[in-house]
């Protein structure tokens, strides 16, 4: 009897020395009250959990990636955990554009090639999937070089480009890159509700609804930057080829101080 009753006092402080060492995070899924799958990653761990809204799960200590699978997409969120935590996996989603801004830096080079990096701003507390309209100038070749969002096709219609079903997480700003050659030395645009800031080192000769911001200065070329919000037009004159790569365009415009991004407090999103 004594064998036994000590047998289960060592199965019991076993226990209670195992939960504590281990933590309660509780899983909220913001927007959708269903069932859904959720991954948890760690070093040397791995384990699949099925969760709803207010789940509580118990986990040692540590680094984890967790991964939640619902409405056919996967949401991602790093977790230190380090104590009791609370994780909340926003699932709510909006085609609304009303809390989108798009920033477009554009760098045309003498050759009439264009490089652009546009900023897609979602400062709402719903995550934005739908259909986003990019005006473009007469153009040729263009292409799609560099994204972190996601998007499930691109359209070119009525001189648009449409990033079709793209999502931008709630509260986040990411970038879609393309490049393009212009087929004339003009860049026209009728656009609205975008605001277009154009780096250049080609003499402009006319403009249209345009607010010139001066000249800044980078690796010894002088480039002319302007400012469009809606209708606008300027002329080139040409001059010799000088080409610009796309990592010193990211670096003029940082340097430039234009480009406005709204930097993540936490990582999440989609894979």
């Amino acid at each position: 009897m004594r064998k036994l009753a000590l047998f289960l006092l060592l199965i019991t402080a076993g226990i209670v020395a195992s939960s504590a060492n281990q933590f309660s995070v509780q899983i909220f899924t913001k927007g959708y009250n269903g069932t859904a799958e959720l991954n948890i990653l760690g070093e040397n761990f791995s384990k699949v959990e099925t969760v709803k809204n207010g789940s509580v799960l118990s986990l040692p200590p540590g680094n984890y990636t967790l991964k939640l699978f619902a409405l056919n997409k996967t949401f991602v969120e790093d977790l230190k955990l380090d104590g009791n935590k609370t994780i909340t996996f926003n699932l709510l989603f909006t085609n609304k554009t009303e809390n989108l801004s798009v920033i477009r830096h554009v760098i045309i080079q003498p050759n009439l090639e264009v490089l652009e990096i546009i900023l897609i701003t979602n400062s709402g507390e719903a995550n934005f999937e739908g259909d986003i309209a990019i005006p473009l100038p007469q153009h040729s070749g263009l292409e799609i070089t560099d994204s972190s969002l996601s998007f499930l096709d691109l359209l070119k219609v009525d001189g648009k480009l449409i990033l079709e079903k793209i999502i931008v997480p709630a509260n986040s700003t990411g970038d879609v890159s393309i490049t393009y050659k212009l087929t004339k030395p003009f860049f026209s645009l009728a656009t609205k509700n975008q605001t277009i800031l154009v780096l250049t080192t080609l003499p402009v000769v006319n403009q249209s609804n345009v607010s010139y911001l001066g000249v800044k200065q980078f690796s010894g070329e002088d480039y002319s930057v302007y400012r469009c919000e809606s209708d606008c037009t300027l002329e080139f004159k040409a001059e010799p080829e000088i080409r610009v790569d796309k990592t010193s365009a990211v670096l003029i415009i940082a340097a430039s101080g234009l480009l406005f991004l709204y930097f993540f407090t936490k990582r999440g999103g989609w894979e």
